[in-house]
């Protein structure tokens, strides 16, 4: 009886413990779906601790804010985009040193959304077509595996980006037009 209950404390303390070691991903990837475009920069600074301030962004009115971060282990990039002060589009990128990298980097990140939405959808984009489908408009060279949703005024999607020299998890997501 005191092994059970020991092996389970373990077990429990284990997934604690991962979890623990994914709060900041928790937290950027949640922003996907609970940010709903009606959002300020001075919104976002206060969600985001040391939070650097807007500058100018191609485009009248537009600014951008850069983060900087580790998430999943690995150096990430972070834009916030802003039109005349309101949130229209954010997502981040990682680089990581190879395809099992990114692809447990990715596997982690689907797990993480999965639990914070329901209604999940999954796609591939291939650089050519099938069954008649019109390709991708991306890469010429790239397969990206992506999981989505729409969330009221908000779409968004987790990608895996492959190409034959790289692979980079991204997310983003942005304001759904009126």
């Amino acid at each position: 009886m005191n092994y059970i209950l020991i092996q389970a404390l373990w077990f429990l303390g284990v997934a604690f413990s991962v979890a623990q070691d994914r709060v900041e991903e928790a937290r950027f990837l949640g922003f996907l779906h609970s940010l709903q475009y009606e959002e300020t920069e001075k919104d976002l600074r206060k969600l985001i601790p040391d939070c650097p301030l807007p500058v100018a962004d191609v485009g009248a009115d537009n600014t951008q804010i850069i983060i900087r971060t580790k998430l999943f282990g690995y150096d990430s990039h972070g834009k916030f985009s802003f039109h005349k002060g309101i949130l229209v589009s954010h997502g981040f990128e990682i680089r990581t040193g190879s395809y099992k990298e990114a692809h447990k980097s990715f596997m982690e990140a689907v797990s993480i959304l999965n639990s914070q939405v329901a209604g999940l959808t999954t796609s591939v984009d291939f650089p050519f077509g099938l069954n008649g489908a019109d390709p991708s408009d991306g890469p010429r060279n790239e397969i990206s595996a992506c999981v989505g949703g729409v969330n009221r005024q908000a779409s968004y999607r987790l990608r895996l980006d492959m190409r034959p020299d790289s692979t980079v998890v991204r997310w983003g997501a942005q304001r759904i037009s009126d």
